[in-house]
């Protein structure tokens, strides 16, 4: 779903220049409450996950991915608009437009972007 939305919001920015849109990836995030709503043994292997990426820097607390979301809404990073800014390496750490990475170039095929953006305009509707 956050690749479908990554490049729902860069269709946007094409299509609406005057506004600035950007997806934002928290990272992997220790500490959420989606650990303990799921089932016994999804849980528990879940917060073993997390204590282990969290020991090794594969991932950091909630209030390190929430201020991804403020660092943005700030203007603290220059992204251009229909950016897609999440980790640059693995879950965790250093953040980039990874768009713009061959990895990840997808993100920025406008015929890939538009097609989701059609895919959620008749889905809403």
């Amino acid at each position: 779903a956050k690749g479908i939305g990554a490049l729902f919001m860069a269709s946007m920015a094409r299509r609406y220049p005057m506004f600035n849109f950007a997806t934002v990836s928290p990272g992997m995030t220790a500490g959420t409450d989606a650990t303990n709503k799921a089932p016994f043994p999804v849980s528990y292997v879940h917060k073993c996950i997390f204590f282990i990426s969290s020991c090794t820097g594969s991932a950091h607390n909630v209030n390190t991915g929430a201020k991804r979301y403020v660092d943005q809404i700030m203007g603290k990073w220059n992204y251009p608009s229909g950016a897609f800014v999440a980790s640059k390496k693995k879950a965790s750490g250093e953040v980039a437009d990874v768009s713009k990475m061959e990895a990840h170039s997808m993100y920025s095929d406008a015929r890939l972007q538009d097609a989701a953006y059609e895919a959620i305009r008749r889905y809403i509707k």
